[in-house]
């Protein structure tokens, strides 16, 4: 009775080639056409990406930096340091330790006003500078400032930033318009 049951069955199912046929017909396009339509592709959205701002160089720092401390010390002193029948010329920032030393680079107390021929003139005769320097502050401050020089300074970004915005914000009280006052002349 089981082979009768199993006979009647297979009899019943269609064969297998003729499943696959239905399985192969295509589906009919909207227009009734035999071409095939292909689907779709699904837009993908880039997403951008933000480009991170360029920070500036050390380098570009440190020019920004002394050109906003020597604005400040010309404005100070308004004169030369060493004033004299001899000066001549533009007023610019002296250093009394010389600008290489990171640690005293931006040191007040170590920057002067110079008229262009006086800080010339402290290359080749440094002695006049500390002499004066001496006579005006004492020799304790001196010292002062030559043990100070010894130290080492990380000069980072960090440290050109803050320099920068303590002298922006100086040049910005004591100068309302800064560029009449960068090309001062000395003693008039």
């Amino acid at each position: 009775m089981e082979n009768k049951l199993t006979d009647a069955l297979i009899q019943q199912m269609r064969p297998l080639s003729s499943i696959n046929k239905i399985l192969k017909k295509k589906k009919p396009t909207p227009s009734n056409s035999t071409i095939p339509v292909k689907p779709k592709k699904k837009k993908i959205k880039k997403v951008k990406k933000t480009k991170r701002k360029k920070l500036p160089s050390i380098k570009s720092l440190k020019r920004k930096a002394d050109k906003l401390f020597s604005l400040f010390i010309r404005n100070r002193d308004k004169v030369c340091f060493l004033k004299s029948k001899d000066c001549k010329g533009a007023i610019q920032c002296g250093h009394l330790i010389k600008r290489s030393k990171m640690a005293t680079r931006y040191d007040e107390l170590n920057c002067h006003a110079l008229c262009e021929y006086h800080n010339y003139l402290d290359n080749f005769e440094h002695d006049l500078y500390v002499a004066r320097f001496i006579e005006k502050y004492g020799s304790e401050a001196y010292l002062r400032l030559v043990k100070k020089s010894r130290r080492l300074v990380k000069a980072n970004r960090l440290f050109f930033e803050k320099i920068i915005k303590k002298y922006e914000r100086l040049n910005n009280y004591f100068t309302p318009n800064i560029e009449t006052a960068t090309r001062r002349r000395c003693c008039l």
